[in-house]
């Protein structure tokens, strides 16, 4: 049988954070109603236009960004601690630790602005009240060439856990005293027509609240 146009939520992830979980809401949603999804994969400051156009109706990205967006609803589903992320043989790759002293002077490689224009604002202020002028040698625009440039040992990032893998052959060590942070947001057009697409976004907000409750 044919379902609806209705029926159907489209869903633009910005990162790996969301395969890791999209998969086990999707299909527990699925139990409940009648419904096909399509997940694609897009930037943050893709995710936002598509939204507004109505080419997605779900879309997952940053507090940082989706915060300025009006009209949409959004939830704050996870903030997560940063992490410094370092080539395997980086001097810093063994510690358990590291401060924001520890590499006020190393070469760092950053997410561009347009992975998101506030995104970026926000990140580059955590250095400012961090009391450091980082030493930025690359700017790259996606989480590929940020993860290469690090192996590359073109310098050293920071990032979600989340979004770091074992594949990705880097090494992620927890920052401390750091104003550096990451939130995780999932939201969707207030003027979007179809009815299940709040009821999904509630069910994701939802897992997230039994995640953090486990933790």
């Amino acid at each position: 049988m044919t379902l609806k146009k209705e029926n159907k939520i489209i869903i633009g992830i910005t990162s790996s954070f969301e395969k890791s979980f999209i998969p086990i809401v999707i299909n527990r949603f699925k139990k409940q109603y009648q419904v096909s999804f399509d997940v694609k994969v897009v930037t943050l400051q893709d995710c936002i236009k598509q939204l507004k156009e109505g080419t997605i109706d779900v879309g997952f990205g940053s507090v940082n960004d989706f915060r300025y967006v009006s009209n949409l609803n959004y939830y704050n589903i996870l903030s997560s601690h940063v992490c410094v992320v370092t080539s395997l043989n980086h001097r810093l790759s063994q510690n358990k630790l590291v401060s924001i002293n520890d590499i006020k002077d190393e070469p760092i490689v950053v997410l561009s602005k347009k992975v998101g224009n506030h995104f970026y604002e926000d990140f580059m202020n955590a250095f400012e009240l961090d009391g450091i002028h980082p030493n930025i040698v690359k700017e790259v625009d996606n989480q590929n060439d940020f993860i290469l440039a690090i192996q590359l040992e073109e310098g050293i990032g920071f990032s979600a856990f989340e979004v770091i893998s074992e594949n990705d052959n880097v090494k992620a060590i927890p920052l401390e005293n750091s104003h550096h942070h990451a939130d995780y947001a999932v939201g969707y057009y207030r003027n979007n027509p179809k009815e299940l697409v709040p009821l999904f976004v509630n069910e994701v907000n939802n897992y997230y609240k039994d995640y953090k409750q486990n933790l």
